[in-house]
């Protein structure tokens, strides 16, 4: 049988030692033809201090399996701009959060097509 102070320090644990949540209502909007617009709120589940949030914007193209290199913005932003889209190209683009225990999972892909205006 689990004693309640036992329980309680085992949740107590889980919520130091845990990495956030991914974030939340990440939305993608092209502003132009050569750029576009992410948002997010914070995750639902922080798990501590959320000390920054990691971008990661894929273009669909032959080297899909190429490593993604995330922009790092600051942890009070809630936006990024997208900048330099290639003309007629797919973009995958997610979001995680990051506490000092480490990075959390990415948000759900948003996907996007950039447009041959311009």
């Amino acid at each position: 049988m689990v004693s309640s102070n036992n329980l309680y320090f085992q949740i107590l644990l889980q919520l130091i030692f845990a990495v956030p949540g991914p974030p939340a209502e990440v939305k993608l909007l092209a502003t132009s033809p050569e750029r576009a617009l992410v948002t997010w709120m914070p995750p639902k589940y922080p798990n501590g201090e959320i000390q920054k949030y990691y971008i990661y914007v894929r273009v669909m193209d032959s080297n899909n399996g190429r490593k993604v290199e995330p922009k790092v913005v600051p942890a009070t932003s809630s936006e990024y701009e997208i900048k330099d889209l290639r003309k007629r190209h797919q973009y995958e683009v997610w979001v995680s959060a990051l506490t000092r225990i480490g990075e959390g999972p990415g948000s759900p892909v948003s996907s996007l097509t950039s447009s041959n205006k311009g």
